[in-house]
């Protein structure tokens, strides 16, 4: 007997006896990366005769059975298969079932098809719809665009971790970063050296959307497949729609072997090569000595928060230009000029924030709050005592050369990396930290961040390491009051650090003496006070720096602290007084011991207030106009009926009259008990209708 042949639109959770026909997309090995790249599953889009895409799965054990007959293109019947329920998250088809094949599926080539099978099938998004999938992991769909650029970490041969980035212009003319890494980078940098002409289209399927800095991204995942060109019928289109333009598209080939190598290059050489060389982005690796830290321009600026870009500050808010937002959320940023030479130049170099933050351990803002002074911005204070040390320090660092050094306008470079005393650079992948470069003489130096990789479809692939994706990591949260808190006490504790150290050390020369603290006695090294040298700790030294700040630090906490508790008192009562209670503080009810906001207490409250609330014991009790009120009955129902619904058995078929009025209890008991009494009143037999999952 002939089994039935049923689409993919028909299958229903469970056993399926059925033959489907459909076409093999594509399929790809899943891995579990926790567990060495343990294989897990094999994963298979198929498309059918309606253009109906479904995700299909062979386990580890059963795929020998199956693996040489996997052809992308081949046309297959499956039958005897059990279907089941995708994951929420990373979905690769519209659908919510998938296929898993079992001990009697069959799986077999098939040459002629009842009906013509479709040759492809994508989920493409536009830009507004990757934006509303970002950061939800939700699905992986496709894109298509043109070619920009493209730039690659892949070297030959090919190092531990790999990246390449490559800048896409969607249908919309939106720009969008796919990243691709390790195995998957290398792949695609091969791809791209093999071919003879430079690509300019890319069909990219399966790709993990998301948003950081404010801007989208696009990660791949194991899923993912390129099709370049013409090798689609959706790329065939695009392609001979920008052949007949003539857009005059950059090389993707050329740019990706300049991008192969971060070669080290002396500060004359590099200083000579954008003389030189035609106009480019590249890396270099540099070595040189700081001789001097330039204050002309500051050492931080007032950045916008979603863009980066410096803000411009007004009488009363900061605007920015790029976001057009005249109320724009500022950060303090880290930018520092410096002259650093080597044996056979000096250039001035650029420091930006994600460099710096990570150096020193030390927020822009945080360093900001220790050289806090009244009546001065952030960015016109002086230069942190941390940054000044790094004169005459030696560091090795990378340097980032764009369209931007090869102009006339040129003045710096732009440090991306750094290890410090020729250490080993950090493995932060391509680009900078995500710092906007807002140096005013150098507008154009943009430095996206790349997403994290998220990629693959069991389940997503983790992060491979912190640093296979530079991040822009958010700003800590915490108000001004927390923050000086916190410096202040890392200064107590880098007093008391000194002072144990220099304890230690005269304790060598001194006897051992006792000391009285409280009731115990205990032994302490504690010298005489003659034993001190009177020149301890000069005016420049660490620990005298280091008191100085925790004493200005514990003066203004107790100036703000006092100026907001007579500030809210007065705001309060007119006068000087008590604070008033945050309303979202929890409080016990004094009556009945019940938990409350302070915000549902009656009245005005303060810390010393008795408060009384209306919501538990009715203690605090407010007065209701009696209009509102339903009078005591002995047949309380009846009442709440009559006042709720009047005229209601001359009135109960009209649909307008039961949708304007309705009761509110707070039990489902006293529901059940109104409903009954008002369908009591209704002169027709009652009856109970039985709901039904499935009819058969």
């Amino acid at each position: 007997m002939a089994m039935a042949k049923v689409f993919f639109s028909d299958l229903k959770t469970g056993r399926c006896s059925s033959v489907v026909e459909a076409r093999l997309l594509r399929f790809w090995e899943a891995r579990n990366v926790k567990r060495g790249g343990e294989l897990m599953w094999m994963d298979l889009l198929m498309v059918d005769v309606n253009s109906t895409v479904m995700q299909v799965t062979i386990s580890a054990g059963r795929l020998p059975q199956f693996r040489e007959i996997l052809r992308a293109g081949t046309m297959f019947s499956v039958s005897g298969f059990d279907v089941s329920r995708c994951a929420q998250n990373f979905r690769l088809t519209d659908s919510s079932l998938m296929i898993r094949f079992n001990e009697s599926t069959s799986f077999q080539e098939l040459t002629e098809p009842d009906s013509p099978l479709p040759d492809e099938a994508f989920r493409f998004r536009n830009h507004s719809e990757l934006i509303g999938l970002a950061n939800t992991n939700t699905q992986l769909p496709d894109i298509i665009g043109e070619i920009l650029s493209v730039r690659s970490t892949v070297c030959d041969p090919p190092e531990e971790k790999n990246r390449v980035m490559v800048t896409l212009k969607l249908d919309s003319d939106e720009t969008v970063t796919l990243s691709f890494f390790d195995a998957q980078a290398v792949a695609f940098h091969k791809q791209l050296e093999t071919m003879r002409v430079d690509p300019k289209v890319m069909v990219i399927t399966s790709i993990n959307p998301k948003i950081v800095g404010g801007r989208l991204f696009l990660n791949a995942t194991s899923g993912t497949h390129v099709y370049f060109d013409k090798k689609t019928r959706a790329g065939d289109a695009l392609f001979y729609k920008l052949v007949a333009r003539d857009t005059g598209l950059p090389s993707a080939a050329p740019l990706l072997r300049s991008y192969a190598k971060v070669e080290t290059m002396t500060i004359a050489d590099l200083s000579s090569f954008i003389v030189s060389a035609e106009s480019q982005e590249i890396d270099f690796l540099c070595t040189g000595k700081v001789v001097r830290v330039d204050t002309e321009k500051g050492w931080c600026y007032v950045a916008c928060s979603k863009c980066s870009k410096k803000l411009q500050r007004t009488e009363s808010a900061f605007t920015c230009g790029v976001c057009n937002n005249p109320h724009a959320v500022g950060a303090l940023r880290y930018r520092v000029e410096m002259a650093i030479a080597d044996d056979t130049a000096e250039g001035t170099f650029v420091w930006f924030d994600g460099v710096l933050t990570k150096l020193h351990s030390i927020r822009a803002s945080e360093a900001a709050q220790m050289l806090a002074e009244d009546g001065v911005n952030p960015e016109d204070t002086r230069l942190p005592p941390f940054i000044a040390d790094m004169e005459g320090r030696t560091y090795t660092f990378q340097v980032r050369v764009t369209a931007f050094n090869f102009t006339e306008h040129h003045k710096t470079f732009t440090i991306t990396r750094i290890a410090e005393d020729h250490g080993r650079l950090t493995e932060d992948g391509v680009g900078s930290d995500g710092d906007g470069d807002d140096d005013d003489d150098n507008p154009n130096i943009k430095t996206p961040p790349a997403a994290d990789d998220q990629g693959g479809t069991s389940k997503a692939r983790k992060k491979t390491d912190a640093g296979t994706s530079n991040v822009v990591k958010k700003a800590r949260a915490g108000d001004q009051m927390a923050i000086e808190s916190r410096l202040a006490r890392r200064a107590r504790m880098a007093i008391r650090s000194s002072k144990r150290t220099q304890s230690t050390s005269i304790a060598n020369t001194q006897p051992m003496k006792k000391r009285r603290v409280g009731r115990p006695m205990i032994i302490s090294a504690s010298p005489t006070p003659a034993s001190v040298p009177s020149d301890a700790h000069p005016p420049d030294t660490p620990y005298a720096v280091s008191s100085r700040i925790a004493r200005q630090l514990r003066l203004s906490i107790r100036r703000q602290k006092k100026t907001a508790r007579l500030t809210a008192s007065a705001s309060a009562t007119g006068k000087k007084g008590h604070k008033p209670c945050d309303k979202w503080d929890i409080v016990s009810c004094p009556s009945c011991g019940a938990l409350l906001w302070n915000a549902e207490a009656t009245g005005v409250q303060t810390s010393r207030d008795a408060k009384q609330f209306s919501l538990c014991c009715q203690r605090g009790r407010i007065i209701v106009d009696k209009r509102f009120l339903i009078s005591r009955s002995e047949t309380p129902h009846e009442a709440l009926a009559h006042a709720a619904y009047p005229n209601f058995l001359q009135n109960y078929r009209d649909k307008d009259y039961l949708k304007e009025r309705a009761v509110l209890t707070p039990t489902n008991n006293t529901v059940h008990e109104v409903n009954a009494y008002l369908l009591s009143k209704i002169p027709s037999q009652a009856r109970d209708l039985i709901s039904w999952h499935t009819v058969i």
